[in-house]
């Protein structure tokens, strides 16, 4: 019978820098989040056929939350007792209740209120209460499920210090706790552990940026800095995988970082022995150089594994019709549980037209999607995996790697490179902002000395650095993650005893 398999990807880049300085609260925000929602579901329903993928960099910022090894000024300002915050705390603990979507600050009408005041116009009270709703806000599923949230979501306003200093207590508990469960799940027979390469770059880029002729042909690639690093490559994806092997996961496959892959980058992969890959249907579609779907619906090539004529670990593709519902669609329905038994229909209805080793797979991100749904996810994850569990002989779920092991692969000529947006790589290169930045990364690699490749250089490598350049990724935070680029590359200079770029305390983001 076909197949169905979910992966969820798990991603934050490095927000802390050398000086254990976390410039951003994400990690620790979507702890108790987004990640939670996802972990528990499967935890909760012994989720069949789903692949996590953790990227190490994301693990390894849980374990200094949990270990005490980080400082976080965003969090302190939000877990701080409001009487003894600084002006400046106050000011950042009101300026933070802005950073979430519409639908989480909508759950809260006294948020609603407060978020945008300058933090004189708020007394303590009103402080107390931001700290209290921007955690809660953000905390998604747990607030209707963990006893030390559920009634102070409820009342949603006149928190006591008493109140906030339970809450605060549940948020610094969730890295741990966190880690934990992921443990738990791996256990279970029907889900799998992936991962990335350490830092989460683009691969086929680091090996080399000369690649975007191939990817735009045949129109006129843009003009990009020539950065060609096969053994930053190879050392990022060997110290992700020591990495989450380091800390018990069993990894077997991949999500290569942005769905990036190349014909180089295939062969990396292959070369370190990881056995399966997925990326986007549209790299298979240029590959094939053949339309994929007739009239909206996907030919039978989609769902086959596949694999090059040079070493290469088995190649999966996603659904991206049914992997967009639930990244872009389905957050706007009212009602989670509707929405889950709309995909599943969906995903009966492609099984009944598709031969008995057909292999459907589902891969997205899996944080982003929860804050933009009605409840935080948890009541579509619930229901959609309840309703797997139980979906008869029609589709029967399984993990990549069981597939991996079970299917034999057709021969795909060649990979075309590319991500999963639109085929390409203009998100992370190729716009005057990331070319910049790809130019300082190169000369600040180039200084390196005998070839050292020092710990916060890889950190720099990382793909969401570029993704926030240009014009593409619009967020007001852009000009922080500039900055936090910036100084990755200024502490690699400094772990190896060379003076940095000059124009490395110049932003990159115009406005900046």
């Amino acid at each position: 019978m076909p197949t169905v398999s979910f992966l969820w990807h798990l991603h934050q880049p490095a927000y802390r820098t050398a000086d254990r300085v976390a410039h951003a609260p994400w990690v620790l925000l979507h702890a108790g989040g987004a990640y939670l929602t996802l972990a528990r579901a499967i935890a909760d329903t012994a989720g069949r056929g789903q692949v996590v993928s953790i990227v190490p960099t994301l693990l390894e910022q849980l374990i200094a939350y949990r270990d005490g090894t980080v400082v976080d000024p965003v969090a302190d300002a939000l877990t701080t007792a409001t009487a003894d915050l600084s002006g400046a705390q106050r000011a950042t603990a009101v300026e933070w209740a802005t950073h979430m979507t519409a639908r989480q600050a909508a759950r809260f009408t006294r948020l609603e209120e407060l978020a945008g005041r300058s933090s004189g116009e708020v007394s303590e009270t009103e402080v107390r209460d931001v700290q209290v709703l921007t955690i809660l806000a953000h905390a998604g599923d747990a607030t209707r499920r963990d006893p030390e949230l559920t009634e102070l979501a409820a009342r949603g306003r006149a928190f006591s210090r008493t109140d906030h200093e339970q809450v605060a207590s549940w948020l610094r508990a969730q890295p741990g706790r966190l880690i934990e469960l992921w443990r738990t799940i791996a256990t279970l027979p029907g889900v799998e552990i992936a991962t990335s390469p350490y830092a989460h770059p683009i691969l086929p880029l680091l090996l080399d940026t000369g690649v975007v002729r191939d990817s735009w042909a045949p129109d006129p690639p843009p003009e990009v800095p020539i950065f060609r690093r096969p053994e930053d490559a190879s050392r990022q994806l060997a110290e992700g995988l020591l990495f989450m092997r380091r800390h018990g996961f069993t990894i077997a496959g991949c999500w290569p970082p942005e769905g990036a892959v190349s014909a180089d980058a295939v062969a990396t992969y292959a070369a370190q022995g990881v056995r399966w890959l997925v990326t986007d249907e549209g790299i298979l579609e240029r590959s094939l150089d053949e339309p994929l779907r007739d009239n909206g619906v996907a030919r039978t090539a989609l769902y086959r594994p596949w694999r090059t004529p040079w070493p290469s670990p088995t190649l999966f593709f996603r659904d991206r019709q049914l992997s967009d519902r639930i990244g872009f669609v389905y957050g706007s329905w009212d009602d989670e549980g509707v929405a889950a038994l709309d995909l599943v229909r969906l995903l009966r209805e492609r099984a009944a037209t598709l031969p008995e080793d057909a292999a459907i797979v589902v891969a997205l991100d899996g944080e982003n999607p929860w804050p933009h749904y009605a409840r935080g996810g948890g009541d579509f994850l619930r229901v959609l995996l309840e309703e797997l569990a139980g979906s008869g002989p029609e589709l029967a779920p399984a993990t990549l790697g069981s597939l991996a092991d079970q299917l034999t692969p057709s021969l795909l000529p060649r990979i075309h490179p590319g991500s999963w947006i639109h085929a390409l790589f203009a998100t992370w290169i190729g716009h005057p902002e990331k070319t910049a930045a790809w130019d300082l990364l190169m000369r600040v690699r180039d200084a390196m000395p005998g070839g050292e490749l020092p710990a916060s250089l890889l950190l720099a490598e990382g793909s969401d650095w570029f993704w926030w350049l240009g014009e593409d990724n619009p967020t007001e935070l852009a000009p922080l993650y500039d900055r936090i680029f910036r100084q990755h590359l200024a502490d690699a200079c400094a772990q190896v005893g060379i003076v940095p770029p000059v124009d490395l305390s110049r932003p990159l983001k115009a406005g900046g």
